[in-house]
């Protein structure tokens, strides 16, 4: 089975909030610039992985996100699942190129802002 047929069948409905740092005039300034519907298949880390992430300095790590190899997502990039607000943190393979028709985001806790 493909992964399009795996999304379609397991995945469950996310919200990519596409965040800009900064502002039109170069200043860091944190803002979402625009909000795009798609799927996703969720999991949570196990404790081995948590404890990786940790390790690499990614905290607050939870959960891996599986998308589209095409879908336009980037780290700092928000991700709503279930009306809750993630974080990408970084990517498994630590870039954003697709691995066997996907890409695996690892998700944290959104800090407060």
């Amino acid at each position: 089975m493909g992964f399009e047929e795996i999304l379609r069948k397991r995945g469950i409905s996310v919200q990519i909030v596409k965040i800009d740092m900064l502002n039109n005039n170069g200043i860091l300034e944190k803002s979402e610039v625009s909000i795009v519907d798609t799927k996703a298949i969720i999991q949570p880390l196990r404790h081995e992985e948590i404890r990786y992430w940790n390790d690499l300095g990614y905290s607050k790590a939870q959960m891996k996100a599986y998308f589209k190899e095409d879908e336009d997502i980037d780290v700092n990039d928000v991700i709503v699942v279930n009306g809750k607000r993630f974080v990408i943190k970084t990517f498994e393979n630590h870039t954003t190129t697709g691995i066997n028709g996907y890409k695996v985001a690892i998700l944290g806790e959104e800090d407060a802002s």
